[in-house]
C-alpha cells in the first residue's frame, strides 16, 4: 500500500516538473518570438522599406532624367469688362473680371513630337463675388476678353494637334505638334457686379470699373490650378501641374488705377514636367 501511494507521489513530482519546464519553455518561445517580432518591425523592415525606397528613387530619377518639354513662362493679362443695359436713361452694367493665360512650353528634342495635350483637373478656388470658370482661348485674341459660355471648359479638354508645317486653325484652337504653338486659356469671373448704375457714359472697360464699382480685391482673388498631359507620337507620358493666383497688380501698379496689367512667370520647381509613362 505505501509503496503505491509513494509510487503515485513521485508520478505526481515528475509530472510537474515536466509541467514546470514545459512552461518554461513556452515562456522561453514566446519571449523569443517577441524579440524576433520588435526586431522585424523596428530594424529589419526600416531597412526593407528604405531599400524599396531607395530603390524607387533611383526608378524615378533616371526615368526623369532626360524630359524634353519644360515650361518656358506663362504670361498673364489681367482686366475687367462689363455688359451694358440701360435703366432710365441711365448706364446699367454687369462687370466682371477676366485674365488670360498664356503658357510657353520648351522642347529640347527635335524628334519628339506631340500626339495629344491635354488640360486636366481643372480647380477654381472659390471667391466671394462672381462665377469663376475657365474656357478656350484664341491665342490671337490674348489680351482682349473672348468669353463665349460655348468655349466653356468643365473639366478638361484636349487640343487639337496638327502638324508643324501646316497653317494652324486658331479659331478651332489648334497647336503645332513641336510646342512652338504658345497654350492659350481664360479665366472669366462673370457677374461680380450686376445692375451698376452709372451716370457717366464715358467710361473705359478696363480694370478700373472695379474701382468705380467699389469692388474689393479681397472679395474676387481667385487660384486656378491644372495640369498638362502630354502624349508624344512615341507612346511616352508627361505631366506639368500649374497654379496660377489671378494678378491684380505688378510693378507698374494695379488695375484698378491704370487698367489693365501683365505679368510673366518663369519657369521653376513647381511647375516641372515629369514623365508617367
Amino acid at each position: 500500500m505505501r509503496r503505491d501511494i509513494n509510487v503515485r507521489k513521485r508520478k505526481q513530482m515528475l509530472l510537474r516538473k515536466i509541467n514546470l519546464k514545459s512552461l518554461q519553455l513556452l515562456v522561453l518561445l514566446i519571449v523569443l518570438l517577441c524579440i524576433c517580432i520588435f526586431v522585424y518591425l523596428f530594424f529589419i523592415q526600416d531597412l526593407f522599406i528604405k531599400n524599396n525606397l531607395e530603390q524607387d528613387s533611383l526608378f524615378f530619377s533616371s526615368f526623369n532624367e532626360d524630359i524634353p518639354f519644360s515650361l518656358s513662362k506663362i504670361v498673364l493679362f489681367s482686366s475687367a469688362t462689363a455688359e451694358t443695359g440701360s435703366v432710365n436713361q441711365q448706364l446699367s452694367l454687369d462687370i466682371s473680371q477676366y485674365c488670360d493665360i498664356g503658357i510657353y512650353l520648351n522642347n529640347t528634342k527635335e524628334d519628339v513630337f506631340i500626339q495629344s495635350l491635354s488640360i486636366n483637373d481643372i480647380a477654381l478656388s472659390n471667391s466671394e463675388l462672381g462665377t469663376p470658370c475657365l474656357y478656350k482661348k484664341n491665342i490671337q485674341d490674348f489680351g482682349k476678353c473672348s468669353y463665349k459660355k460655348e468655349n466653356l471648359i468643365e473639366n478638361e479638354f484636349s487640343f487639337p494637334i496638327v502638324d508643324s508645317s501646316t497653317t494652324l486653325n486658331y479659331e478651332n484652337f489648334e497647336l503645332a505638334n513641336d510646342s512652338t504653338t504658345p497654350i492659350a486659356l481664360g479665366f472669366y469671373n462673370q457677374n461680380i457686379k450686376k445692375d451698376f448704375i452709372i451716370d457717366n457714359k464715358e467710361i473705359v472697360y478696363n480694370g478700373t470699373l472695379l474701382k468705380t464699382a467699389f469692388i474689393p480685391q479681397s472679395s474676387i482673388k481667385c487660384n486656378v490650378s491644372f495640369s498638362i498631359h502630354i502624349v508624344t507620337t512615341n507612346g511616352e507620358e508627361y505631366l506639368c501641374n500649374v497654379s496660377i493666383d489671378v494678378p491684380f497688380e505688378n510693378e507698374d501698379g494695379s488695375i484698378y488705377d491704370i487698367g489693365n496689367i501683365t505679368q510673366e512667370i518663369a519657369s521653376n520647381d513647381a511647375n516641372k514636367f515629369i514623365r508617367i509613362k
